[in-house]
């Protein structure tokens, strides 16, 4: 039976998530929702941990993973996140961005350094999200709609790309900013400033999340009605504000005085404002279709949540290709608002509709694990759906096997040039190019490969009249500086 009164529906809604909730935990800490979850989580971690190694030794990882290990590497052997692999730069990767999250890596990197962990860190971060996602399921929509939409974020096509492309601190935003609008909703204020302070530490950029989603709170009629509560969201906005700017007037500055600051989009930004419509416009259609189909586009029924990730997806918009495309990772900083607007829509929309029944609110999850596993198929950048074009990238072949042995002739400690798609495995040495460099020792290259890089590596074949080749075999061929 359909209730067509709002107030009506919205009653009936919230005592048949009271029945629901009332389950009786016997003999367990968790019941069995929780524990679809957690193997949930397990089952994702595991598969994608897999392919993300399967990718890397099938020489698929590129330029930040590269970055990311020699910085680890060249902490642990003395200098601060230093690292050649960007441009040649030769400093700090703290000149470029302010990520302090990743010195909580560190420890662990000390005892197993290797891209290895770095991706396995990744995934797990990843799939961890799915926990704090599940509790802001549960409040709105009970364990079964939870459930559901973290099904849906396990088959989240652009989830697989932020999973899988190399390593970036933006992969820890899910798990954290989920955190931030659990106690955000909950009206939670001091957990709130707390998970909002680790927020912070992901990169400077998330002040463009963190002031929209407390702005909201202090906006929002009848949201925050305690005077201390919005006193504190007010100071958080500030708190947030002053972070940005020591990031990238002292901090930055400080590893870097003569960088130049780019937010989110970095040197891939657009030209002029008019960019953010007329460049790529279909690319962009295409990117924002891959966001927000998987759901049902149920997102939209919340859009006051949506709007909290509005700076990050103007200044994803306003740049190149390479941004605006799921295969890679930035959509990282739009996921959480994307999946919570999703989350209180739904509610939105099955109390407007009048949907209170079991049957209907069924129907509503059933229309969005449609979405989700249709998305899945058609658009996942990983190996996993049956028509995808990706299985080549997981394959390891004789091939690589060529590249691991020329790779094991260089010297530990020789500076090397190299391509990107070469560079993460070569990454533990104070001196790696993606270029070349005057007087590095050795030059690797695999012609099979080094045209789809030339815009990385245009100087790699210029200087090897310099050099004596060593190694040659199937494309791959190591270069020796003659002395």
């Amino acid at each position: 039976m359909i209730i067509h009164n709002n107030e009506d529906s919205r009653i009936q809604y919230e005592i048949n998530r009271m029945s629901e909730n009332k389950i009786v935990k016997k003999f367990s800490l968790f019941d069995t929702w929780e524990y679809l979850l957690f193997s949930g989580v397990l089952i994702y971690f595991i598969v994608f941990l897999y392919l993300g190694i399967a990718r890397h030794h099938s020489y698929q990882s590129y330029m930040d993973l590269a970055l990311f290990d020699q910085c680890f590497w060249t902490t642990i052997h003395g200098s601060f996140f230093y690292t050649t692999v960007a441009a040649s730069m030769g400093m700090s990767d703290f000149g470029v961005h302010n990520p302090l999250i990743l010195l909580t890596i560190i420890p662990f990197y000390y005892l197993f350094p290797s891209a290895e962990l770095l991706i396995g860190i990744q995934c797990f971060v990843v799939a961890l999200a799915a926990i704090p996602l599940f509790y802001i399921g549960k409040e709105y929509l009970g364990r079964n709609g939870a459930l559901v939409i973290c099904t849906a974020y396990f088959l989240y096509a652009p989830l697989h790309g932020v999973t899988l492309m190399d390593f970036h601190e933006f992969a820890f935003a899910p798990l954290i900013l989920f955190t931030c609008f659990y106690f955000f909703l909950k009206k939670e204020i001091f957990g709130f400033v707390i998970s909002s302070c680790f927020a912070l530490m992901i990169r400077e950029e998330i002040v463009f999340i963190i002031i929209p989603m407390a702005l909201y709170g202090l906006i929002k009629n009848n949201f925050y009605t305690n005077e201390r509560d919005r006193l504190i969201l007010a100071l958080t906005v500030l708190l947030a504000a002053f972070w940005f700017m020591i990031s990238v007037v002292v901090i930055i500055p400080y590893f870097n005085p003569a960088h130049r600051y780019f937010p989110i989009a970095g040197h891939w930004g657009g030209n002029s404002v008019t960019d953010l419509i007329t460049l790529d416009p279909l690319l962009k259609s295409a990117f924002l279709f891959e966001l927000f189909s998987p759901l049902g586009f149920l997102s939209f029924f919340s859009p006051g949540i949506l709007l909290t990730a509005a700076p990050a997806f103007i200044g994803i918009l306003y740049s190149k290709y390479m941004v605006y495309s799921i295969v890679f990772w930035h959509q990282a900083l739009l996921i959480p608002a994307i999946f919570v607007s999703c989350i209180v829509g739904v509610k939105k929309f099955i109390i407007k509709k009048g949907y209170t029944s079991r049957w209907n609110e069924n129907r509503v999850y059933g229309y969005i694990l449609l979405c989700s596993i249709i998305s899945f198929l058609v658009f996942t950048p990983s190996p996993l759906s049956p028509v995808s074009i990706y299985r080549e990238d997981y394959t390891i072949t004789q091939h690589h096997k060529i590249l691991d042995d020329a790779i094991s002739l260089i010297p530990p400690d020789a500076s090397v040039a190299t391509q990107n798609d070469i560079g993460s495995h070569l990454a533990h040495r104070v001196e790696l190019y993606l270029d070349y460099h005057p007087g590095v020792e050795y030059i690797l290259i695999d012609r099979r490969t080094l045209p789809l890089w030339h815009s990385f590596e245009p100087n790699l074949l210029k200087y090897l009249d310099k050099y004596t080749r060593i190694y040659s075999k199937d494309s791959v061929e190591l270069f020796k500086i003659d002395k």
